[in-house]
């Protein structure tokens, strides 16, 4: 039996379409196996809950951004056991004492209660070696939204950095 190209191009679409609609509900997920050559080390401290005493901090944002920023593959966060502060303000931060521990890049934020499930989270940015201001940003979110504000966060970080 002998079969027309029109029979052959739909028989085609429709193998390609069974692939497409099965594969329609996974997650793409890149690997970076490898990246530059010195990632710049950087110091993310962990985010300040400034809710009332005894509640917990709903998600935790600082911990996100680092693994965002560790998986680009260009930058090495330190340990948060290894750091000698934790600022949480623009006035509590000591250059030196970052520089002590070769970081080039700080960044500092807390999370504040802004009403019922609502929170701000407020971050900044530091150029360690030159002690200057990269970026300060307040974002507004509910709790169900604290893992999108939190990849946000990395984004814009990784976007000034690169």
């Amino acid at each position: 039996m002998r079969t027309t190209l029109p029979t052959r191009i739909v028989a085609l679409c429709m193998v390609v379409g069974m692939f497409a609609a099965s594969g329609a509900s996974a997650q793409l997920r890149i690997e970076i196996t490898r990246g530059v050559d010195r990632p710049v080390p950087m110091a993310i401290v962990p985010f300040n809950w400034e809710g009332p005493l005894g509640s917990r901090v709903p998600f935790d944002v600082s911990g996100l951004v680092t693994t965002d920023l560790e998986q680009s593959g260009r930058f090495a966060p330190l340990e948060d056991r290894d750091m000698v502060s934790r600022p949480s303000a623009p006035e509590d931060v000591d250059f030196d004492d970052w520089q002590i521990l070769d970081v080039d890049v700080l960044v500092i934020g807390r999370i504040v209660p802004a009403g019922p499930d609502l929170y701000t989270v407020v971050f900044q940015l530091y150029d360690v070696l030159r002690g200057e201001h990269l970026l300060g940003f307040r974002l507004n979110s509910s709790s169900a939204d604290l893992r999108i504000t939190s990849h946000r966060i990395a984004d814009m970080i990784f976007e000034t950095l690169t």
